[in-house]
C-alpha cells in the first residue's frame, strides 16, 4: 500500500507547471469515502445570502465525527457560481448527515438557486487517484480488439 496520495495542484513550480503536494495516507484510512458535490448558480441578489448560509453551517459539519471535508468556494471565472463539497468516512455517515439540521440548511441554499444545481453524490469504492487510473489503462491494453 502506498503511503501518500496527491492533493490539490499548486502553482507555480520552477518551470511554471502545476505540482501536486503529497498528503499522508494512514493504513487505517477508509477506502470507501462518500462525497457530495453541488455546483449552484445564484442571481446576484441571492448570492451573498446563500454563501453566508453555507458558511454558517460549514464549521458544525466539519466538527462532526466522520466528516473529512466541507468546502464552500466561489468560482473565480463565473461570479454567479458557488461550489459546495462534502467528504465523509462512509456512505452510512453521509446518509445520517443528510437527515441533519445542518444539511437542511444546505438544501435551503440549494432552493435559492436561479437554475437547477449540478449535484453529484458518490463514493470512491476503494479506488484511489492516479494509481486506479493507471490500472484501468492497463486493463484496456489487455482487452483484445475485434481485429486481434
Amino acid at each position: 500500500m502506498k503511503t501518500e496520495r496527491y492533493g490539490e495542484a499548486h502553482c507555480p513550480s520552477p518551470d511554471g507547471t502545476n505540482t501536486a503536494l503529497p498528503i499522508p495516507v494512514h493504513p487505517n484510512d477508509s477506502l470507501s469515502l462518500a462525497t457530495c458535490s453541488i455546483d449552484m448558480r445564484f442571481e446576484s441578489k441571492e448570492m451573498e445570502h446563500a454563501v453566508r448560509l453555507l458558511l454558517s453551517v460549514r464549521g458544525n459539519i466539519q466538527a462532526k465525527r466522520d466528516c473529512r471535508a466541507c468546502e464552500v468556494g466561489m468560482d473565480a471565472a463565473d461570479a454567479g457560481l458557488v461550489h459546495y463539497r462534502e467528504e465523509w468516512e462512509s456512505p452510512e455517515s453521509f446518509h445520517k448527515h443528510v437527515r441533519s439540521e445542518e444539511f437542511r440548511r444546505v438544501l435551503i441554499a440549494v432552493d435559492l438557486c436561479c437554475e437547477e444545481p449540478r449535484i453529484v453524490v458518490g463514493n470512491l469504492s476503494g479506488h484511489n487517484g492516479m494509481e486506479h487510473l493507471r490500472e484501468l489503462r492497463e486493463q484496456v491494453d489487455k482487452i483484445p480488439t475485434v481485429n486481434d
